[in-house]
């Protein structure tokens, strides 16, 4: 159990990227191509210039879907084990304005609205491959200056920071500071832009520009934490599928034995529960312990083939991750949810083999809870879980005034 540092947890993933986050990924790379190709024909450019153009968006399309897989690989985004299906919406809806940037003044393009829609999705270097592209791709389909290039890629940085920032208060009410900043930025840039390539503005010009900022503040601060919550929508929605009863791989552990079924349900069952009064994340615990045995319906080799039929199925890393630390056989537990299941499955297993005649037949099972809980602390199962003490005595008096036979 954790005393005073948190230790961080290491991740599981198979090698490869799944079948249906691979599709996700080829259509991203489609779209892309699609509507470059699009742009660029409609450009009065040579075709070799087109091809140059179309190779060099191949390129870069390979570094940042690279780089926004390798952060959801790694788990460095907000939530790591999604299907890529919203990160390829948002750049679908990315692509869609900047092919309308074509037919709209310079003081109407959307570049800092850009890195808003792809962030939260893509993480940061993607998005500031896709948005320089963007801005260098408009420059040269229109014939626009340095100053043209230099503002706008400003813009996106500065939008690109904004949104991490901004990011940090996706829980709270947003900070007007950073509402300021904002239309500060998407006030003053454009101004700037307009006034180095005219040498000159306008009352027209500054009211006009004025709109634009306020329009795009105001769409920042209530729609950008929405863009957050659809991540965190799609994370309860695939806990929700694998919890349901009819998901297929709950009947594979059924058909394999009624027994671990059982066995899984009622630990599944006392998780949630335990998970609610310590703190900890109750969908993760009960899916991590509705699986918890799922290695044990492929045989000799399942610890490594269950991780990747997860894996394949999109499950949440943090599942994944309970799964691999069955028994503490691969790995001690590595997160507070994790060191909860083990925690129960003991105590369940201890209690059902008493209940069958197995071991000393004078026993309560309080008794049973404080003797295998002593056990684990002992030997240091849980040190480098995150537990904290409060939780674990916590979910240890949750347990004590449950009736686990049933």
């Amino acid at each position: 159990m954790r005393k005073n540092k948190e230790v961080p947890a290491k991740k599981i993933h198979s090698r490869n990227l799944s079948v249906q986050r691979m599709l996700y990924v080829i259509a991203i790379m489609m779209v892309s191509l699609i509507f470059c190709s699009i742009m660029v024909s409609r450009a009065e450019i040579l075709l070799d210039e087109i091809v140059c153009l179309l190779m060099v968006l191949g390129v870069l399309l390979v570094v940042a879907t690279s780089a926004m897989v390798s952060a959801r690989y790694f788990g460095y985004e907000l939530y790591s084990g999604t299907s890529l299906k919203y990160a390829f919406f948002a750049i679908l809806l990315h692509w869609i304005l900047v092919f309308f940037c074509n037919y709209l003044p310079e003081l109407y393009l959307p570049t800092f609205l850009i890195p808003f829609i792809l962030l939260p999705f893509i993480g940061e270097e993607a998005t500031l491959l896709i948005g320089i592209y963007d801005v260098m791709l408009l420059s040269v389909l229109e014939g626009k200056n340095l100053y043209f290039i230099f503002l706008q890629t400003t813009l996106l940085l500065a939008g690109t920071i904004i949104a991490r920032m901004y990011r940090d208060y996706r829980d709270e009410k947003p900070a007007t500071f950073l509402s300021v900043i904002i239309f500060c930025v998407a006030y003053f840039l454009p101004m700037i832009q307009h006034y180095l390539q005219y040498h000159g503005i306008t009352l027209k010009v500054l009211l006009l520009v004025s709109i634009i900022a306020l329009a795009e503040t105001l769409l920042i601060v209530f729609v950008y934490p929405l863009l957050y919550r659809i991540t965190g929508t799609e994370e309860e929605t695939l806990l929700n599928t694998i919890l349901s009863e009819d998901f297929g791989l709950r009947e594979e552990i059924s058909l394999f034995s009624k027994k671990d079924y059982s066995h899984a349900m009622k630990v599944s069952k006392y998780a949630a529960k335990a998970a609610k009064v310590a703190g900890c994340n109750v969908k993760v615990a009960e899916a991590g312990a509705l699986y918890y045995r799922l290695p044990k319906v492929y045989g000799e080799d399942g610890m490594e083939y269950a991780v990747k039929v997860m894996e394949n199925m999109c499950f949440p890393h943090d599942v994944i991750d309970i799964v691999y630390e069955y028994n503490a056989k691969y790995r001690k537990p590595s997160s507070p949810e994790s060191a909860l299941v083990h925690m129960i499955d003991q105590v369940i297993t201890r209690i059902e083999l008493m209940d069958h005649g197995v071991g000393d037949s004078s026993w309560n099972q309080n008794m049973v809870i404080y003797q295998t809980l002593n056990e684990i602390t002992q030997n240091g199962l849980y040190d480098e879980s995150g537990m904290s003490i409060n939780q674990y005595l916590k979910a240890r008096d949750y347990l004590l005034r449950e009736d686990l036979k049933k």
